[in-house]
C-alpha cells in the first residue's frame, strides 16, 4: 500500500525529532562529563605538549615548555586554509541562493530549505553562540595560557565561566564547529556526490578540530564540543524547517530526504 505525503511526513518529522534529541542530550553528557572529570581534558592535552627548560631566576615549579607540532609551518598553512574553507563554501552557498532566487523555478522548495537551514546553522552555531557568546563571556583559558602548559592563569574546566580569560577564550573552538558545519552542508549536494564525499568530509572536520588540539589553542573538550554543537543547530533548524508544510504544487527534490 503506497505512503501518502502526509505519513511519510511524519516519519521523516519523527526521525528528526528523535536525531535532535539525542545529538542535544550527548551534548550535554559531554559537558558533564569533562566538567566532572577535567583530568580528560589534561591528559589528552599534554601528549602534545613537551616540557622545555625555564629562564634563568624563574620561580620554582614554574611549568616552561610549547606545542611543537603548532611550530610546524607545513601544518600552520594547512590550518589556514582549513580555516578559511567554511566561509569561502558559506559565500558559496549564498551566491548559489542569490542565483536561484533570481531565477523562478530553479529551486525547489525543500531545497530552498535546505539552503536556509545550512546557512542559519553557520550563523546561530559557529557564528552567535561560539563567537559570540561563549568565547567571549566563558573566560576559559587556552592551554598554552594556563600555569600547566607554560602560561600563567589558573586551569578551568569546561563549562566553568570562572576564569582569567577575558577574550577570544577556549570554550568553545570556533574552527571545530566550523568544520562540523562542512559535515552538516553536505545536504545540499546531490545524493551520489554526498556519498562520495562523506567521508572525506568527515576527515577534514576532524582534522581541523585536532590540530586546534595538536597545537594548544583549544582543550579536547573545547573541540568536541564545538564539533556537536553545529551538528545539534542544525539538527533543531532542520527539525523546525521541515515541520513547515510543504505548498500543494510543489514537491520535494529528489536529491535528498530519501
Amino acid at each position: 500500500m503506497p505512503i501518502s505525503p502526509e505519513t511519510s511526513l511524519v516519519r521523516r518529522l519523527d526521525r528528526d525529532l528523535v536525531l535532535a534529541l539525542a545529538l542535544l542530550c550527548l551534548w550535554v553528557a559531554v559537558l558533564e562529563l569533562f566538567h566532572a572529570e577535567p583530568g580528560i581534558d589534561l591528559w589528552i592535552q599534554g601528549l602534545f605538549f613537551s616540557h622545555g627548560a625555564c629562564p634563568a631566576g624563574s620561580q620554582a615549579g614554574l611549568v616552561c615548555g610549547s606545542f611543537p607540532l603548532g611550530d610546524i609551518g607545513l601544518l600552520q598553512s594547512l590550518r589556514k586554509i582549513l580555516f578559511y574553507l567554511p566561509f569561502i563554501l558559506t559565500a558559496a552557498v549564498v551566491a548559489r541562493l542569490v542565483w536561484a532566487l533570481a531565477r523562478p523555478g530553479r529551486l525547489a522548495i525543500a531545497d530552498l530549505r535546505d539552503t536556509i537551514t545550512v546557512l542559519a546553522t553557520m550563523a546561530i552555531g559557529p557564528g552567535l553562540i561560539v563567537n559570540g557568546i561563549l568565547k567571549a563571556y566563558s573566560g576559559r583559558p587556552r592551554p598554552m595560557q594556563t600555569e600547566l602548559f607554560g602560561g600563567n592563569m589558573s586551569f578551568m574546566p569546561a563549562g566553568s565561566f570562572g576564569g582569567a580569560c577575558t577574550d577570544n577564550c577556549s570554550f568553545l573552538s570556533g574552527e571545530a564547529s566550523g568544520a562540523a558545519w562542512l559535515v552538516c552542508a553536505l545536504v545540499l549536494l546531490p545524493e551520489p556526490l554526498r556519498r562520495r564525499l562523506t567521508r572525506p568530509v568527515i576527515a577534514i572536520a576532524v582534522l581541523t578540530s585536532g590540530m586546534r588540539v595538536a597545537f594548544g589553542r583549544h582543550f579536547p573538550s573545547d573541540a568536541l564540543l564545538g564539533f556537536l554543537l553545529t551538528l545539534v543547530v542544525f539538527a533543531l533548524l532542520r527539525l523546525a524547517m521541515r515541520s513547515l508544510p510543504l505548498p500543494a504544487a510543489v514537491h520535494p527534490s529528489p536529491k535528498s530526504h530519501q
